[in-house]
């Protein structure tokens, strides 16, 4: 089967399902929604009321996201590879937990703590005066 013709009865059984979900009963149960009766918990509508036009542009949108999503995974795994190639060409290899020559030299120059810094002299307290003079009065 091919990709299009899959993706096409898909959409088909999706919309089939979403039409007995439209006939099920929905029940809110304080801030949940469950399809079985709670203590008071109250019957809401909760059916489709999309037209059949509308769904099926959903569904037509839904299957080109899908296909463009492919597309650009298929072009992210080529990129990858492309890079991956170009780097064992070229030798440089990555090698994880092995840093490289200059940035062994950046890190001896960059400090991993904080640089002391020169300590501050002392504040110059107001000598006392012994035995002065007093003033004769």
């Amino acid at each position: 089967m091919s990709q299009p013709t899959r993706q096409f009865a898909f959409s088909i059984l999706l919309g089939f399902v979403s039409s007995f979900a439209a006939a099920q009963t929905t029940y809110k149960c304080g801030n949940a929604y469950s399809e079985t009766p709670c203590i008071d918990g109250k019957a809401v509508a909760a059916g489709d009321k999309r037209t059949d036009d509308q769904k099926r542009q959903a569904d037509e949108t839904t299957t080109r996201q899908r296909m463009a999503a492919g597309k650009f995974e298929k072009d992210r795994i080529a990129q990858e590879k492309r890079d991956a190639k170009a780097l064992s060409e070229a030798g440089s290899a990555v090698v994880v937990g092995k840093p490289k020559p200059e940035a062994r030299e950046v890190s001896k120059l960059t400090p991993t703590k904080r640089p002391k810094l020169p300590k501050q002299p002392k504040p110059v307290k107001a000598a006392k005066k012994k035995n002065a003079a007093k003033p004769a009065a």
